[in-house]
């Protein structure tokens, strides 16, 4: 049997497979995660920020869910609730935990860059929750963010928390080239603002409110971006 051809970006399936065989529920769970590493600190800023406040019960899409944290964070303000995820693993870790936190959610295996399988103008939100900085290609980006404009009503918003080369990165340490910012593996990007900022425009989206937020890891990662965006 001829094998499969290799995935066009970053395939988390065997950190899932793997986090399922231990007990894991997500990935924060992984091994080698720093002690202090917490990937939903930018979302419940989200969470407990003005900006969801008067939007009513939102319909929420998550695009690489993962094990479904980022999701079932939001499952007090939802009236829907929808993981993808490229990882078949992960979405099985999904339907676990919001069966155990007795949260109505869908989560179903979908590619970040097409999301043909939903449709347009049925959600309030999309959440981007460190998943972007995945999307190596520029054309690849280009379509998650298309595709989200897609799904979105209008006026709807997408939040994006994403690696950037701001602040302290140690690009020898991670193996980051200098002028793509791509690691070696092929696997990470770290964005500039201005380069997210023209992403966002240009798939027709205006800009909210941006920030970096600092991290602790070393070898140094640089900050994260965090950006909340609207469907123009």
């Amino acid at each position: 049997m001829a094998a499969a051809p290799p995935r066009p970006y970053y395939d988390h399936e065997p950190v899932y497979r793997e986090l399922r065989e231990r007990g894991g529920e997500g990935w924060d769970d992984r091994a080698g995660a720093p002690p202090s590493d917490d990937s939903y600190q930018g979302l419940d800023e989200l969470i407990a920020g003005p900006w969801l406040r008067g939007r009513g019960a939102l319909a929420v899409l998550d695009v690489g869910t993962g094990g479904g944290q980022a999701a079932l964070r939001l499952a007090p303000l939802a009236r829907r609730l929808v993981g993808v995820d490229y990882s078949p693993s992960a979405i099985a870790l999904a339907r676990n935990n919001a069966a155990d936190a007795g949260v109505a959610a869908e989560f179903r295996v979908a590619d970040a860059a097409s999301l043909v399988e939903l449709d347009a103008g049925s959600f309030d939100l999309v959440l981007d929750n460190h998943m972007l900085h995945c999307l190596v290609e520029p054309e690849h980006r280009a379509a998650f963010l298309r595709s989200a404009r897609r799904l979105l009503r209008p006026a709807g918003l997408l939040f994006s928390e994403t690696m950037s080369r701001h602040g302290e990165l140690d690009l020898t340490a991670l193996g980051i080239d200098p002028q793509t910012f791509v690691s070696a593996s092929g696997r990470r990007f770290w964005t500039s603002r201005e380069s997210l900022n023209e992403e966002l425009a240009q798939a027709g989206f205006t800009l909210l409110e941006q920030r970096y937020r600092p991290q602790t890891d070393r070898p140094a990662a640089g900050d994260l971006l965090w950006t909340l965006a609207q469907r123009s």
